[in-house]
């Protein structure tokens, strides 16, 4: 067994594979971007080592870098992870040809299964289902149209390289397939390297069934049964579990079985997991393989006892599976949720900034976190913004469901936008409880998922102003400058006292599009606040930095606060808000903007500007498109109108906020 692995990725995997190479007595190797350079998994490894630029191309992707860090650092082996390098062929040779240890497949294997057309013609040889499709080589856009009208409509176009759910579009009509065929051709170019495409038939309606297979280099194969991945958004998934809900024991006897022949007809070798699409008739069909480890792995190996990694890297060392077929069985039930920073409201658009604050549940019996983000962590637009993995583990599917509310409503995040709102909404969601779900379910669902209970407005703001109250207080009695040294000088106080008239202050938020204005009348007692519904006592403590408890006329309020400069983050009532303190001596008309700007909805580069200056336009057309956390967004017109400015051209890198363009 080598005694030394690099872990060629970041984040929540990388902590995941140095957690089990440690148990195994194996040392590890970190590499580092710089923006990681602090990162959780940096700090869990026993060694690092800088790659450089943020970019993932000088960095993650650097297949010269990484080798001469695992040179230098003498690792004999490379663990990929998932993403970046994890599916690149000639990255396994490389590793191979430099006499170092690739755990993962082949690149064989890799190449035949990472090109999407050949992995169809590989297994149809093979006997596995398929839908109707192309997989060929024509790819001028009059041709391949001609195929899709053959194959028929609604159809999915796809990159014939990668994965990840990115690269793919669902063309309901012909009138729409020249605009998706562009959009999937730059999408695969940018992510993949590689703009060519396929056709499929799109089942409407159909679960996302995947088995996960595993082979040794002694022609062993077994399969560790099935997850269900049909909780998508955006063609990629946020909710995974297994078993698989509609699951009877003849259908995953058989799909199983195709599994490990399409494994065994390419001669596999390591981890892999077969993906199904599984009609209402109980008929299913080959989707694709990835030859990797994937995201969801956590919830198979909750339910079979399993280590997954553990089996990877003892497979890449030349030993026999740890178990065969009839050793491994199925224990429970396993959910998983994927915890993005996103805005689920705005069609899940990534988000991006620090992460002031964040808590999640501890590891504990039945309940999982698989996370490389601590508070004071950036979430970058270069890379994926995953912040964790939650996975939880029950006795029945509905005990597992009961365990994920609880383990959600323990996480909270202030900094930026996250969907664990979102989450809860759709794992305690009754159709979804009963498991009656496809791949339709979040976007037939989306405005319910997305509609949010009223924020108590009182409570939100009482507590903004609590939090302001203590700070100024605490600001005053630890200031070098006060004056005074007697802290009980009630010059000393920042409670407002003052010694004749009982004197108000106020203070004002921006939130949800609207100003509120609070005033304070302070006292020798605790301080009265006029809210929105009228006045009311507050008294309060904030015993850290983050906690606050308020009495409200006493009734207890209590939530996570971080302040940054003006600005307010509260996560209070199972979600997260965001106000800004108004400061009127610093205001002006410089900071407002033009009537008829649009703004960059998050950081990211412009690659297609659709309109030019003077062009009249209607509510819905598309303006320009920007690639961010290699995802393709539109931005659209939100009413009609003339184009009088358009303030970047393509290629120009944009920040959230960013001014691109006025329709008067």
């Amino acid at each position: 067994m080598f005694k030394r692995l690099l872990i060629a990725n970041r984040g929540e995997i990388a902590c995941r594979i140095a957690r089990t190479a440690r148990q195994m007595g194996i040392a590890t190797i970190a590499v580092y971007s710089d923006i990681d350079r602090d990162a959780l998994y940096v700090k869990q490894c026993d060694q690092s080592f800088a790659l450089g630029d943020v970019s993932p191309k000088q960095s993650y992707l650097d297949m010269d870098i990484i080798l001469s860090a695992a040179k230098q650092c003498d690792a004999r082996a490379i663990h990929p992870g998932y993403g970046f390098l994890a599916e690149n062929p000639a990255f396994a040779e490389r590793c191979q040809q430099a006499g170092m240890v690739f755990i993962g497949p082949t690149p064989q294997s890799i190449r035949l299964m990472g090109s999407k057309s050949a992995a169809r013609k590989s297994v149809a040889a093979a006997g596995l289902p398929l839908l109707p499709g192309y997989d060929g080589d024509q790819q001028d856009p009059a041709g391949l149209q001609q195929h899709a009208d053959d194959i028929g409509y609604p159809l999915l176009i796809k990159a014939v390289a990668g994965g990840g759910g990115k690269g793919m579009r669902v063309v309901e009509s012909r009138d729409d397939f020249y605009a998706s065929l562009a959009a999937v051709k730059r999408e695969s170019a940018s992510a993949f390297g590689d703009h060519r495409v396929m056709l499929e038939k799109f089942l409407t309606v159909a679960r996302h069934i995947e088995i996960q297979i595993f082979a040794d280099q002694y022609g062993n194969f077994v399969h560790l049964f099935e997850r269900d991945c049909s909780m998508q958004r955006r063609r990629q998934k946020v909710i995974e579990e297994a078993p698989a809900a509609a699951m009877t024991q003849a259908l995953r006897n058989k799909m199983a079985a195709a599994a490990v022949q399409c494994a065994r007809a390419i001669g596999y070798v390591g981890a892999g997991t077969v993906e199904f699409l599984l009609a209402p008739n109980g008929e299913f069909y080959f989707m694709e393989m990835n030859t990797r480890l994937q995201v969801e792995h956590p919830v198979t190996e909750m339910v079979s006892g399993q280590d997954l990694v553990e089996w990877q890297i003892r497979v890449a060392d030349g030993q026999p599976l740890p178990c065969a077929q009839s050793q491994l069985s199925l224990s429970g039930h396993a959910v998983e949720a994927r915890i993005y920073a996103e805005n689920p409201d705005r069609q899940f658009l990534p988000a991006s900034g620090r992460i002031h604050f964040i808590q999640q549940p501890h590891n504990q019996a039945g309940v999982r976190v698989d996370s490389g983000i601590q508070t004071g962590d950036t979430v970058s637009p270069h890379y994926d913004p995953m912040i964790s993995k939650l996975i939880v583990w029950g006795r029945c599917r509905s005990a597992a469901l009961q365990k994920m509310d609880a383990a959600l409503a323990e996480c909270k995040i202030l900094g930026v936008q996250s969907n664990i709102a979102f989450l809860r909404a759709l794992t305690t969601h009754a159709q979804f409880q009963q498991g009656n779900t496809d791949t339709r379910f979040i976007d037939t669902h989306y405005d319910e998922l997305t509609a949010l209970e009223p924020v108590n407005l009182d409570h939100l703001l009482a507590l903004a102003c609590g939090y302001e109250l203590v700070r100024k207080t605490q600001s005053r009695v630890q200031s070098p400058h006060s004056g005074h040294a007697d802290k009980w000088s009630p010059w000393s106080a920042g409670d407002g006292w003052q010694n004749n008239l009982i004197r108000t202050s106020a203070m004002e938020f921006a939130y949800d599009d609207r100003i509120f204005q609070v005033d304070v009348e302070f006292s020798r007692n605790n301080p009265v606040l006029w809210l929105p519904s009228g006045a009311c006592a507050v008294e309060g403590e904030m015993p850290d930095r983050h906690h606050i408890r308020l009495k409200l006329n006493g009734q207890s309020v209590t939530a996570v606060i971080a302040g940054s400069d003006n600005e307010l983050m509260i996560h209070y009532a199972g979600r997260s808000h965001r106000l800004e303190l108004i400061d009127r001596r610093f205001q002006g008309a410089a900071n407002d903007l033009q009537a008829g700007t649009l703004t960059a909805p998050m950081p990211g580069l412009v690659v297609a500007v659709e309109v030019a200056v003077g062009d009249r336009v209607s509510a819905g057309t598309p303006l320009l498109i920007i690639e961010a956390m290699k995802m393709e967004h539109l931005v659209k017109s939100p009413k009609p109108g003339i184009v009088r400015e358009i303030n970047h051209a393509v290629g120009d890198q944009v920040r959230d906020g960013d001014a691109l363009l006025v329709i008067e």
